[in-house]
């Protein structure tokens, strides 16, 4: 997250102790310019009543970051002329040493190569009493920066290139040797540092909260109505809710208004509530307006249990919106979702008029930008508008029809053609290291391979041609799930790996001369058979969706040659469903002294590719615990386990 500045009232400050400049310190953070004010930017300024340490723009408004001292001398992180993009998040930096050599950091644009300069400064020996962001000073009003600052950190020491460049990628402090003071803002409210002895004051404005750069993580947003996208499901609450478009200023344009007048409240129940796990953290970020700034009033994080009823809530203050009409972001950040929580929903306060919209729920601690399903880049787990989201990430495909002829390949092709492919394949002169996949028709011929097929050719559609002599070595998947309605021919190298053919040959397998070292698989079916099962799997599981973090065991030889069980490496966490195989009735039970311990078996699911072992434990948040006693044979579609379950209140499936 990050703190928006837009005018001169908005700066920050604090009076107190801080580290004496000429005995070393190191300032980082990101910053954004939103405004080129033609003027000098301050993004930090140290000082005793006149200036220790400033790190800002040059008076053009973009060039820097820069370190000014009392005589108005700088250090240039680069040439005059090499200005920072408007809107863009880049990471800064200064630092000084005890001998007085200064530098300035930052990555031009937030990627590339850092870029430092340094100098000499000599004289300036004063003990700082205040600090500034986004102005100079509390009485000063002037050079303050039209922007934003996040992850903020101090140190009363001089900081290395590559220890800088490790903290501007983490989103807490790596080193933390020296270290003064953190200031994350994940809040326009989070103004403490994470010492808990420094609150910023705003001056006389009003700082407001936006998402901040992202670092090293891939957006998630596990509400499952976010905004309202298709209707008001699973919002309710006293406001009775209904859908409302063309929202200006927020991540998504629809969105939920208040109908009740007098005192009511929005609540994102069960049907729109985000899955959790007992033990994460999770932040829940939303936005809001209204034409009253009190409208929209104290904030809740409500926890459900497995029944839908409300577990626990945590009050998180007042919404703060910044002005009437105008769209505020509130973040509910840090959470831990308690024992026996299975999702968590929000419930605002408001008054008729309120608006809400774009709610986004994600693990961890550190929010990233708002995104849903119909975002960019962005897909739906389930149900478009009614499900959980992710951003997407990796590769592409071309899903429309190639209707010329793919060029010569010199080097290596690792993409995917899913139309239809109207003309002939060139002659391949390097190594096809990728896929080349064509599930329409082919109707030209494949020319003669003068060079080594390492991949996948699959041609599930009509071959119409016949393949040529193969003069090298084909180590790949020979595939073809349609009709093959013509001859294969002598195979005169070595076929390495498997030869798929699950439509219908109408011609004759040739004499295969060379050496056969797995086998020739024909299989009479549905070439689609497999992917839609396990697209099925996966449905079927996140209908009613349990993560585990499964624990291992490993055998551990004793002092007496025998051998125990130690715990292992636990697994990645993982999405199951859990069915129940015991009929009602017929667990095992055993009296203990403070009750009665059941024995109930059941499947545990997972997708095609999941990793379970027999041996794999672990306890849920009622105390009872779930062993994996065996594995259902592979089918290439679902992993199943069954799995023996001890407790006293055992649930689910």
């Amino acid at each position: 997250m990050a703190v928006r500045f837009d005018a001169a009232a908005d700066r920050l400050t604090h009076s107190g102790s801080y580290p004496q400049t000429s005995a070393g310190f190191t300032l980082t953070a990101w910053a954004r310019i939103d405004v080129d004010r033609n003027d000098f930017q301050t993004f930090m300024r140290l000082n005793d009543g006149g200036t220790l340490a400033t790190c800002a723009t040059e008076n053009d408004g973009t060039t820097g970051p820069q370190y000014f001292t009392p005589s108005g001398s700088a250090v240039y992180t680069a040439p005059d002329n090499m200005q920072t993009a408007l809107g863009t998040w880049v990471p800064i930096a200064i630092s000084r040493n005890s001998s007085g050599t200064a530098k300035s950091y930052r990555k031009k644009d937030g990627t590339g190569t850092t870029e430092v300069k340094s100098g000499t400064i000599s004289g300036v020996t004063g003990t700082p009493t205040e600090i500034a962001f986004g102005g100079r000073s509390a009485g000063d009003s002037s050079e303050w920066l039209n922007g934003a600052l996040a992850f903020v950190r101090i140190w009363s020491t001089e900081l290395t290139q590559a220890e800088i460049e490790s903290e501007w990628a983490s989103v807490t402090p790596v080193k933390t040797s020296g270290l003064h003071s953190v200031w994350r803002f994940i809040d326009k409210t989070d103004l403490t540092d994470s010492f808990g002895s420094k609150t910023l004051t705003v001056n006389s404005g009003f700082v407001n909260s936006e998402y901040g750069p992202r670092i090293g993580r891939t957006g998630v947003n596990l509400a499952k109505n976010p905004s309202a996208s298709v209707n008001a499901t699973g919002w309710t609450g006293t406001a009775f809710p209904t859908r409302v478009t063309g929202l200006v200023g927020h991540p998504r344009t629809t969105g939920l208004i208040s109908n009740t007048s007098g005192s009511s409240y929005f609540r994102l129940d069960v049907a729109a509530a985000a899955p959790v796990t007992p033990g994460q953290v999770y932040t829940v970020s939303v936005w809001g307006e209204s034409d009253d700034v009190g409208d929209l009033a104290t904030c809740y994080l409500v926890w459900y249990d497995s029944g839908g009823a409300d577990l626990t809530y945590f009050n998180y203050g007042n919404f703060q919106l910044q002005a009437a009409n105008t769209p505020t972001l509130k973040v509910m950040g840090n959470a831990v979702a308690p024992a026996g929580a299975v999702s968590v929903g929000v419930i605002i306060d408001c008054q008729i008029g309120a608006i809400l919209s774009s709610a986004k729920v994600e693990p961890g601690a550190d929010p990233t930008d708002y995104g849903d399903g119909d975002s960019s880049g962005w897909v739906w787990d389930g149900t478009a508008g009614l499900s959980s989201s992710q951003e997407s990430v990796g590769g592409g495909s071309t899903t429309g029809v190639i209707a010329g002829s793919l060029p010569g390949l010199t080097g290596s092709m690792a993409a995917s053609n899913r139309g239809a492919l109207a003309n002939s394949l060139p002659s391949l002169t390097g190594a096809l290291a990728g896929n080349l996949g064509t599930p329409g028709a082919l109707v030209g011929a494949l020319p003669a391979l003068s060079g080594q097929l390492a991949g996948n050719l699959g041609t599930p559609g009509v071959l119409g041609g016949s393949l040529p002599p193969l003069g090298g070595s084909l180590q790949g998947n020979f595939g073809n799930s349609g009709v093959l309605g013509g001859t294969l021919p002598a195979f005169a190298g070595r076929l390495l790996g498997t030869q798929i053919i699950p439509g219908v040959i109408s011609g004759l397998l040739p004499t295969l001369v060379g050496e056969l070292t797995n086998f020739v698989d024909i299989l009479l079916g549905n070439p689609e058979e497999l992917r839609v099962n396990r697209i099925n799997t996966r449905a079927f599981i996140r209908a009613d969706p349990i993560q585990i973090a499964l624990k291992t065991r490993v055998p551990v030889r004793s002092a007496t040659g025998g051998f125990s069980q130690s715990a292992g490496t636990p697994r990645a966490l993982q999405t199951f469903k859990l069915i129940m195989q015991s009929p009602a009735g017929s667990s095992l039970e055993q009296r203990t002294e403070d009750g009665t311990e059941r024995q109930v078996d059941y499947i545990l699911l997972g997708e095609y590719n999941a990793q379970v072992y027999v041996g794999d434990w672990w306890e849920d948040g009622n105390g009872n615990v779930w062993e994996v006693r065996a594995l259902v044979p592979a089918n290439g579609y679902e992993t199943r386990a069954v799995v023996e379950a001890h407790g006293k209140v055992l649930t689910g499936g």
